[in-house]
């Protein structure tokens, strides 16, 4: 489950305004992050930056208005009200629903393992569908070399689907997670001050590497 918001920032006082954010690309080049309090690196994103509401004051929970797979499948559409996100940068993968996200590991053909994780054939990687994120009217999209997490065992490549069932009762769920999988791909802004959620398109320049930037 995704932090507090309320451990996620400083004490009051300690900095001049009450925002904070992540964003990056996942590279091998060993830089590690960026850490930013009471502004943003306006040279490492595209403007503008999109701002979605805070729906459940606690978490950096969000509407989701849809999760679309390259025009086949679809979640989300059919409530006028959308689904609901938490933007964690504590959960590795993307979760969401597990009657949804089976769907989507089934249309990769994803192959499950004995703990609950999937398998992708890593030569397969360049002909997955995209996988799109549509919030606040702005498209979020990934590609199979991005939602893939490719690792080395015993000197063999292993691929693992990006995607996680998760399980939150209601009332506070069904909810998707989009952990580093999805954040490390977009600059991302927490902003406590006015309860709302900043992305940005990454410029050039940040995809050379991960970073996590916060602005409080």
């Amino acid at each position: 489950m995704a932090a507090s918001r309320e451990e996620l920032v400083p004490k009051k006082g300690t900095v001049s305004s009450v925002i904070w954010n992540w964003f990056g690309f996942a590279a091998n080049n060993g830089f590690g992050g960026e850490l930013l309090f009471g502004g943003v690196d306006e040279t490492l994103f595209v403007p503008p930056i999109s701002w979605a509401p805070v729906t459940q004051k606690g978490f950096w929970q969000i509407r989701l208005d849809a999760v679309k797979v390259q025009g086949a499948l679809s979640f989300c559409y059919r409530s006028t009200k959308g689904c609901q996100a938490i933007v964690d940068t504590g959960t590795s993968l993307i979760g969401g629903p597990a009657r949804d996200v089976l769907l989507l590991q089934q249309f990769i053909e994803a192959t499950p393992t004995a703990v609950g994780e999937y398998l992708i054939d890593c030569v397969r990687i360049s002909s997955l569908p995209v996988v799109s994120f549509l919030i606040n009217n702005v498209e979020y999209s990934l590609t199979g070399e991005q939602y893939i997490r490719r690792e080395m065992l015993n000197n063999k490549e292993i691929c693992f689907s990006g995607f996680q069932s998760i399980y939150i009762p209601s009332p506070a769920g069904p909810v998707w997670i989009l952990g580093d999988v999805f954040l490390s791909q977009f600059y991302s802004i927490y902003d406590r001050g006015h309860n709302r959620v900043g992305l940005a398109h990454l410029s050039g320049r940040s995809q050379i590497s991960l970073y996590i930037s916060s602005y409080l």
